[in-house]
């Protein structure tokens, strides 16, 4: 009976190892905040704190008010928080259809990743940290992210960007961690547009839609 409960822990100890890592190499896709996206807060991936309660701040830097139908854009994720060393994000784009809008034609394939998936039946693309894009050991950051977008061949109206990041505290743990979740909006020539661009305890500070993400711990 003892030499079973041993196993049962070593399995469970694999599986829990084994789950961090995938974490660490980058978030699972629908989890940026976006309308019919998963909420991890509830699988208890990070349970400590509320979305965006954190004295951190992430941004979405380039981002024009207006875009200009296929133009590349260089954008910039920014993440900090005093106290943490490890960081993710996963990032998405849709239109006022809720299906992607534009795409990323330049990413470091080192730090990042890009995948596709679905909505309600909609398609969107997902960017977000790889392994070696956490950041490991960056204390406090800022840590950034660098990648170009490239606007739709035609005028979509308003196009909102999500983004979701994770300031971890790299216990491997679903404790400890900070998320945060933001969203920025960029509207075709003929219009306007209303930008949400940074989160964190400041001053430009606009809390969103709460979500999470399974990123890193």
């Amino acid at each position: 009976m003892k030499s079973i409960r041993i196993v049962v822990f070593i399995w469970i100890t694999l599986f829990i190892t084994v789950l961090a890592y995938s974490y660490i190499r980058g978030p699972k896709n629908k989890r940026t905040g976006a309308p019919g996206e998963q909420i991890c807060v509830a699988s208890k991936c990070h349970v400590d704190h509320e979305v965006n309660s954190g004295p951190g701040k992430l941004s979405l830097l380039g981002l024009p008010r207006e875009y200009e139908p296929k133009k590349d854009y260089p954008l910039t994720v920014r993440l900090q928080q005093k106290g943490q060393k490890i960081w993710g994000f996963e990032l998405t784009a849709i239109n006022d259809s809720l299906s992607e809008a534009g795409k990323i034609v330049k990413f470091d394939r080192h730090k990042l990743q890009l995948d596709e998936d679905e909505v309600n039946g909609e398609t969107r693309f997902y960017l977000k940290h790889t392994r070696r894009g956490t950041h490991l050991g960056t204390k406090n950051g800022p840590v950034e992210w660098h990648f170009t977008w490239q606007a739709p061949a035609k005028p979509e109206g308003t196009i909102t960007f999500y983004v979701a990041g994770n300031a971890g505290n790299g216990n491997k743990e679903p404790t400890g961690d900070y998320i945060y979740q933001i969203k920025v909006k960029s509207q075709s020539p003929q219009g306007s547009v209303s930008m949400d661009s940074t989160a964190g305890k400041s001053s430009e500070m606009m809390k969103q839609d709460t979500t999470t993400m399974d990123s890193v711990k």
